[in-house]
């Protein structure tokens, strides 16, 4: 359940720390209104990097859904000569065999 607490840009600007101690001691956005309308909303930095991985996570995994649906794919015989050619260009794990998969 999402939850968050809010307060009026006024007493914002009157209480500051206070406002971010809550935000960082309850790790629930601080919703602030002016003039009964949002205007802006303070996240933890803990909230905030979550929020930023989810967006990249679910932002690549519709470019992976994009790219298999225009057929751009890879057989895992190719994947795997391809890493092979790799390691060795760089002379890491000549001798080692891929895992299967």
């Amino acid at each position: 359940m999402f939850q968050a607490t809010s307060c009026r840009r006024v007493k914002f600007k009157t209480s500051i720390s206070t406002c971010f101690k809550r935000v960082q001691a309850t790790g629930y956005p601080l919703i602030i209104t002016q003039n009964y309308r949002l205007a802006t909303v303070l996240l933890s930095p803990e909230e905030y990097d979550n929020l930023m991985y989810r967006k990249q996570f679910i932002e690549s995994v519709e470019h992976g859904l994009m790219v298999a649906e225009a057929g751009e794919v890879y057989k895992i015989d190719e994947v795997r000569a391809r890493l092979a050619e790799k390691r060795a260009a760089r002379g890491i794990g000549v001798d080692t065999p891929t895992p299967q998969l």
